[in-house]
């Protein structure tokens, strides 16, 4: 499973697809360094949107790990799902519980938030 966007309110960049094909919910790392994701497939010369902020999403989480609602997130870009683990990327917040043996979670978005990690 990949990122998928659950709520309407998002803030997105578009960008031309280079390199290889792309598909929705992948994680993405802009040249300014936040990160994001597809909203679209896309091939080689495409106009594509990555999401960078939106209030309600769901990505694949570490199992198993419990994260409660208001804990701090990150994305493991490695194994590709949110975790607790600070030496990841800080992409923002938990906005429902989820249980130790969730395979997803919904977070609130924030690709803009790896530059506030000391």
């Amino acid at each position: 499973m990949n990122i998928t966007l659950l709520s309407a309110d998002y803030e997105s960049v578009e960008v031309v697809v280079s390199g290889s094909a792309v598909s929705a919910g992948d994680d993405v790392q802009l040249n300014s360094g936040v990160y994001g994701f597809y909203l679209t497939d896309g091939e080689i010369g495409d106009t594509v949107t990555v999401v960078t902020k939106a209030s309600r999403v769901r990505a694949p989480k570490q199992a198993p790990l419990a994260i409660a609602v208001g804990e701090i997130v990150y994305y493991d870009t490695t194994g590709n799902e949110i975790d607790k683990t600070n030496t990841n990327v800080l992409v923002g917040s938990c906005v429902e519980d989820g249980a130790s043996a969730d395979t997803t979670i919904v977070v609130s978005w924030d690709g803009f938030a790896a530059f506030l990690k000391l």
